[in-house]
């Protein structure tokens, strides 16, 4: 339910409305459903992997998700207002401009973090494990996804800036120019993956993320 919220949200351009600070568990436990019993969770083999470890790795992404889905308001948002200048500095979930760089090392760090198999690599696009590809893909997808909107939050505070500045005219920043070919990047990548999903004729396990991205991906472009 909290990964069909964030997909939503991402979807239609709306706030989350399940947020992390709402759920009262913690991550499942990265080990198979069959070594899970009535009298405890056991021990996942090491030679085995866990199946729900991709699973994570996905909740982890949408958790960053979430964080810009509930961007922070523009860094001129309340200059004119002492009022609200000190509110969002005392609201939680309210904070100043960050320009995203937190979220982004977090992601970074999710994907540092990431067995290597269920990375998305040559060695696993290769496997004739069915769910390794397609877990690898959605995980990478939606890695990408994320970055997408993550550098369209960073271009847009750019080309506000420059507005905000008067020099609207100005040409495109280089810092400008390197979030949009990011962006188009990530877009790619996408794109390249799921021909080598399709190709393989198991685009029906990414068929929904799918159909988010790509509506994305006509904007980005």
């Amino acid at each position: 339910v909290y990964l069909w919220d964030k997909q939503a949200c991402a979807h239609f351009g709306r706030p989350p409305m399940i947020r992390l600070r709402d759920c009262d568990v913690g991550e499942p436990a990265m080990v198979d459903d069959e070594l899970i019993t009535r009298d405890g969770i056991g021990i996942q083999p090491a030679e085995h992997q866990s199946r729900m470890a991709a699973f994570v790795s996905l909740l982890r992404v949408f958790v960053v998700l979430e964080s810009i889905l509930d961007g922070p308001p523009s860094k001129h948002f309340g200059d004119n207002s002492p009022f609200l200048t000190r509110a969002t500095s005392i609201l939680s979930g309210f904070r100043r401009h960050t320009e995203l760089r937190e979220e982004e090392m977090l992601l970074d760090d999710i994907i540092q973090s990431l067995p290597p198999y269920w990375a998305h690599t040559v060695e696993t696009m290769s496997s004739g494990d069915v769910l390794r590809v397609t877990q690898a893909v959605r995980i990478h997808c939606a890695e990408q996804y994320v970055r997408m909107l993550l550098l369209r939050h960073r271009f847009s505070e750019m080309v506000a800036e420059r507005a905000f500045r008067g020099a609207g005219a100005e040409e495109q920043s280089e810092a400008e120019c390197d979030a949009m070919r990011t962006a188009q990047a990530c877009a790619v990548q996408i794109i390249s993956s799921h021909m080598q999903i399709a190709a393989k004729g198991l685009m029906t396990y990414c068929e929904i993320l799918s159909r988010l991205q790509f509506r994305f991906w006509l904007i980005v472009f």
